[in-house]
């Protein structure tokens, strides 16, 4: 297990460290048209226009307070960046092999988890780069 960051900057005081490492996998996927060629005698297909897609990136954990009480700050913290409307800055060893230096959350979840001091989390997402667009 390796340190996991999020944030809304690359800014070091703006990276919000998970408390205990959780588990990241990240998924990846090729692009591929296929054509169908009439009067084929052959089977299978033409394939064109390789591309590499997004990654999907998942991210599993548990938030836990050492003072024996509801990790709220921590769930507040991972809230506001979950809604704040743009791509967050995701720092870990398995996403910067992979080149991913922004991920767009899709869905996040917190189900129920025993224990008061404790609770289960999990962020999936996709992959984001910064695009310059021509004016």
């Amino acid at each position: 297990m390796c340190p996991v960051y999020l944030g809304l900057s690359r800014a070091q005081n703006d990276l919000y460290l998970f408390p205990l490492e959780p588990l990241i996998s990240v998924k990846g996927r090729n692009v591929i048209t296929e054509r169908q060629i009439a009067k084929n005698r052959g089977v299978g297909s033409v394939k064109e226009q390789f591309g590499t897609g997004d990654y999907t990136i998942e991210i599993r954990g548990m938030l836990q307070n050492k003072e024996g009480t509801y990790p709220e700050s921590d769930i507040t913290k991972l809230t506001k960046l979950f809604t704040a409307g743009k791509s967050l800055v995701i720092v870990s060893q398995l996403t910067s092999i992979c080149n991913i230096e922004l991920m767009c959350v899709t869905e996040w979840e917190f189900p129920e988890t025993p224990g008061l001091e404790n609770q289960a989390f999990v962020i999936r997402g996709v992959s984001d780069e910064d695009f310059q667009l021509l004016t």
